[in-house]
């Protein structure tokens, strides 16, 4: 039986258009560069892509640090033993 290969799952966020508050900053452009640079790498070490993880900020950001017990729950049951999340 074949053996699976870790996956690589890339973290990307949106990024605003017309918002001038969200406006693009550099690192948004230079985190796009750095993962796809890091990826190459990674599949060379036998890691396959796996599903890409869209970040995306609440709306209405909170006003102060958020109490353990409230902060979004996420479910990552996608992941495998051996895979990773890419985040630049």
């Amino acid at each position: 039986m074949r053996r699976a290969h870790p996956l690589a799952h890339p973290l990307s966020y949106p990024v605003a258009r017309k918002a001038l508050e969200r406006a693009p900053k550099l690192f948004a452009r230079r985190d796009c560069t750095a993962s796809s640079e890091l990826l190459f790498p990674l599949y060379q070490l036998g890691f396959a892509q796996g599903e890409p993880i869209f970040q995306q900020p609440p709306a209405i950001p909170p006003k102060g640090p958020v109490p353990f017990d409230e902060l979004y729950k996420v479910d990552l049951s996608f992941l495998r033993p051996g895979g990773l999340i890419l985040q630049t």
